[in-house]
């Protein structure tokens, strides 16, 4: 388990301990709704952190697509691959998930890891066996 992820569940039972220490500090009557509202707390905290990693398939997928349309536009005559990061598997945590790697059929040797946002599509990173960064057919300046 990667530490961002102890925080966020640690925060989220602190959160439900304040919600229930705090219920001690009104009448019996009321306490009966601020207990539904822990629980209900508990339900949507459970529920997010279960569909979280289904939602960052959802959007490596259609950022794949886009990412796809922006390759065949800017070099229609090759052929890539595209390779995701396994999010949900452990050891990969610190990695960015929506960094999408692509490797060009032409240059086999050569990784971009490219990130697509809401309104541009950008080279973040590269990797390489070669020494020299002008050889390289696809490269971009980072921004």
């Amino acid at each position: 388990m990667h530490p961002t992820e102890i925080m966020e569940y640690g925060l989220a039972t602190i959160l439900f301990f304040v919600i229930v220490l705090a219920s001690l500090l009104f009448r019996k009557s009321r306490r009966k709704w601020i207990y539904i509202a822990a629980g209900l707390y508990v339900l949507l905290s459970i529920g997010f952190f279960m569909y979280r990693p289904a939602y960052i398939d959802a959007q490596i997928s259609r950022k794949s697509v886009e990412l796809n349309r922006y390759l065949e536009q800017k070099y229609p005559e090759e052929t890539w691959i595209f390779k995701t990061l396994p999010h949900r598997e452990d050891g990969y945590a610190p990695y960015n998930p929506y960094v999408i790697e692509v490797t060009f059929a032409n240059e086999p040797d050569v990784h971009y890891g490219f990130m697509v946002k809401r309104d541009a599509i950008e080279l973040r990173s590269y990797w390489s066996e070669r020494d020299s960064i002008g050889e390289l057919r696809h490269w971009e300046p980072i921004k």
